[in-house]
């Protein structure tokens, strides 16, 4: 990116408060003369006009000639001020919009800064006043880096305490390796197949005790219900969860609003994988209740709850969250196919999968489970008038992948599509020729199991919503289904 699009793409971002705010930032730190025409500022009025100028015309325009040297250096030093000028307290919009604990480390930063202009006037009382003011909050809130700076100037204004600031550094320093390595031992559960070890997870635990580190609690906490998840731990994994939730309340420094979002939606993630829908539906509403989503995020958590209320046949509040999705987004219209499918209209659950783009599934994580259910449409429409012609079972068929990404549990499912559809519908013959196959099937838990390379499978729909091998079965026997249980119902 040339240096021209950069301050381009910066002033296009800016909002009109701090378009002001950059204009009177420019002018206050003019040195020269009232009708100096300042480069900077006639560049930025450009460049905020809405007039689209090439840089060979800015050049003219600011220097009546073409000057690549000059220019250059004038883009430079503009996008330096402008981002100056956008950090300033003086921003109000942009520190509204900060969380708590991000207002609380500006304020700590703002205070080391002022204790170090204090301290070069020789101003060491005030500036030990500030500089205790942020240790405290940087102590509580378990702002490392900010610590270590903390206490390398109070060392300095008291060198007769210089020994108990090097006994709090030390213990600063150690709180830092303990995090880098919960993170490091957090990163090697997300790839190993089984996560990590108990062993461990409670070493670090011990190493952690003397430190009473939230932060790494809260990790830890984390590292311990992910690997929970991939050995199938249901207990484990909802202690962990609702441990998380209470070191929340109890620690300001968790209290930022995203950990107890990002554990509330994995909690509420969770029961839905484990069929616990009731539950689930109950941890939804709370997360969506927690402040700070953004709108992707919210979406997310319709298509969630609208998950869960299919399967509780709860239809008319499951369109109504998907009407209010203001992006019909490829989830949107497979939750909207999943809905027609409950209801028994299947030509319609047709018409919806098939809006989702494949491509993009696939790269989401759900691609599966939209194969899934078109196959389970076709076969509801196996011998009537809307049963797919032979040219659409071929093309289905082709977009059925054979990437090693796939789970184990995909594997055994798109094994079964391709013998049914090549055993006509004939879900009796295949019931019996791919017994072990299924029995496979059955013995996995949907959602759950990590694929071929251990890689984590908690994506919103990378399970199937109906398990296929109780619907399988059920076709094979020729009995109803009943979908939200899971289970296969005789009437």
């Amino acid at each position: 990116m040339s240096g021209l699009t950069a301050l381009s793409t910066l002033v296009k971002a800016l909002k009109p408060n701090e378009i002001t705010l950059c204009k009177n930032y420019l002018s206050a730190f003019d040195e020269r003369r009232e009708n100096y025409e300042s480069k900077s500022r006639k560049l930025f009025d450009l460049l905020c006009s809405e007039e689209q100028h090439t840089e060979k015309a800015l050049q003219f325009l600011l220097y009546g000639s073409m000057n690549v040297s000059a220019f250059s250096r004038l883009v430079l030093r503009l996008k330096e001020k402008l981002l100056e000028a956008v950090v300033l307290r003086a921003n109000t919009l942009r520190v509204q919009s900060f969380t708590a604990e991000e207002k609380a480390l500006v304020t700590c930063r703002n205070k080391i800064t002022y204790a170090e202009f204090l301290l070069e006037r020789g101003l060491i009382h005030l500036a030990e006043f500030h500089l205790s003011a942020a240790y405290e909050t940087a102590l509580q809130l378990e702002f490392y880096p900010e610590l270590l700076r903390i206490i390398t100037y109070l060392q300095k204004i008291n060198p007769a305490k210089a020994a108990k600031y090097e006994r709090q550094e030390i213990q600063v320093l150690n709180c830092l390796q303990l995090l880098h390595t919960c993170r490091e031992l957090y990163r090697l559960a997300e790839v190993a197949a089984e996560g990590v070890t108990a062993t461990q997870i409670q070493e670090l635990r011990k190493a952690e005790s003397p430190f009473h580190s939230a932060r790494a609690k809260f990790i830890l906490l984390e590292t311990e219900a992910l690997s929970a998840e991939k050995n199938n731990q249901f207990a484990t994994v909802v202690r962990c969860r609702k441990y998380q939730l209470r070191l929340i309340k109890l620690h300001t420094a968790l209290q930022s609003g995203a950990p107890e979002r990002e554990t509330r939606y994995k909690l509420a993630l969770f029961y839905l994988q484990c069929r616990k829908t009731e539950q689930a539906l109950i941890h939804i509403q709370q997360a969506k209740a927690v402040q700070g989503w953004d709108v992707a995020e919210k979406q997310e958590l319709n298509h969630l709850e609208a998950a869960a209320c299919i399967l509780l046949k709860r239809f008319e509040t499951a369109a109504q969250l998907l009407s209010e999705i203001p992006v019909h987004f490829d989830k949107t219209f497979y939750l909207k196919a999943l809905l027609y499918y409950s209801l028994a209209q299947y030509a319609e659950a047709v018409e919806e999968a098939e809006m989702v783009s494949l491509k993009t599934a696939d790269k989401e994580g759900f691609g599966a489970a939209v194969r899934q259910l078109l196959f389970m449409c076709m076969a509801a429409l196996h011998n009537t008038p809307h049963a797919a012609k032979g040219g659409t079972l071929r093309r289905f068929m082709e977009t059925l992948p054979r990437y090693s990404e796939l789970t184990t549990r995909e594997q055994y499912i798109f094994e079964l599509i391709t013998a049914v559809v090549e055993a006509e519908f004939n879900f009796r013959n295949v019931y019996q020729d791919k017994s072990e196959t299924l029995n496979q099937l059955r013995e996995s838990k949907p959602g759950l199991k990590p694929n071929l390379h251990g890689a984590n499978t908690r994506q919103l729909f990378r399970w199937e919503i109906i398990p296929f091998h109780d619907w399988f079965i059920s076709k094979a026997l020729g009995v109803p289904f009943e979908m939200h249980t899971g289970r296969r119902k005789t009437v």
